[in-house]
């Protein structure tokens, strides 16, 4: 199981590699990261038309866990979008947090994009087919 998150305020892990290095300090394992493009990062963090088009590629809801905790999960996804091609999620996947921050409500969502929007690296916590799985991207 990931390491518990530091703090479950997202302005708290603002800065260069400050998750990601609190995440391994943690006893927390990462794989290599998968790298995006700055053009990529660049486009979905100024224009938030571009960021609402990217969500359209994949459809999803909130799902409820054993312990009462709302998640998002994605139902459907175009693969050669940048969410199935670059990010690897795929259909079915429960995103747990973002950074150690949990995304159960819209509003969260939001704060979370425009608070993390100018970091380069991100580790995401799915879980998929029951299992938990950590990606871990860095733009470049």
């Amino acid at each position: 199981a990931a390491p518990a998150p530091p703090s479950e305020d997202p302005r708290d892990l603002r800065g260069e590699g400050a998750y990601v290095d609190r995440y391994v300090a943690q006893g927390g394992r990462i794989d290599e990261p998968y790298e995006l493009s700055e053009d990529i990062a660049t486009k979905y963090r100024d224009s938030f038309q571009d960021l609402m088009d990217l969500l359209q590629e994949a459809s999803s809801r909130f799902v409820q866990d054993a312990q009462g905790n709302l998640h998002v999960q994605i139902t459907g996804i175009d693969e050669e979008s940048i969410i199935g091609s670059k990010l690897h999620l795929e259909a079915q996947d429960i995103i747990k947090s973002v950074n150690g921050f949990r995304v159960d409500n819209p509003e969260q969502a939001m704060q979370l994009y425009n608070t993390l929007r100018h970091e380069s690296e991100f580790i995401v916590v799915i879980e998929r087919n029951g299992r938990e799985v950590v990606r871990y991207y860095r733009v470049r």
